[in-house]
């Protein structure tokens, strides 16, 4: 008797997401103490988790496929989804800032603007890092494996280094 296996039919409940490869932030995550190996990462996203307003400022904002942000100064910190919605909000808080800061078409850049924007991404950031777990314990303990492992290293080659004395 011979059994005959049904194919799977995918749920159209399921969640479905999209797979983003987002630029990382590698000096921001350095200056905020956040592990950042790779300059590139990929997230999944749900669409229908984000606003219309973020759907749109993601859409605008892919290059190469499915790569964000193609504006420099927008990639996220700290390589997660939190990063990544920081880096969504930045970037809609960003266009509506600069709005304010145009005259004739034309933006007028200004040190308050500059530090109006320097200010925004780093209390998003923070904020991200923060909702994300990547502060605190899991880098000083990454720091301390880090560092109890060249310590045994190099304990270890002394030990095979030094010459033995006889008695």
């Amino acid at each position: 008797m011979r059994r005959t296996i049904a194919p799977k039919i995918p749920d159209k409940r399921a969640i479905q997401t999209v797979k983003i490869l987002c630029d990382v932030d590698q000096v921001e995550c350095l200056r905020h103490g956040v592990d950042a190996p790779s300059s590139t990462i990929k997230i999944e996203v749900d669409p229908k988790s984000l606003t219309e307003e973020q759907r749109n400022f993601v859409a605008s904002q892919l290059y190469d496929g499915l790569r964000f942000p193609n504006s420099a100064g927008s990639e996220i910190c700290p390589p997660t989804y939190d990063g990544f919605i920081a880096a969504v909000n930045y970037g809609l808080e960003k266009d509506k800032i600069e709005s304010r800061h145009t005259v004739d078409g034309a933006l007028q850049y200004s040190p308050d603007l500059m530090k109006e924007l320097k200010e925004l991404r780093q209390s998003l950031i923070k904020a991200a890092i923060k909702e994300s777990g990547q502060a605190g314990r899991e880098v000083e303990q990454a720091h301390k494996d880090r560092m109890d492992f060249i310590r045994k290293g190099s304990a270890e080659f002394h030990a095979v280094s030094t010459p033995k004395l006889k008695p």
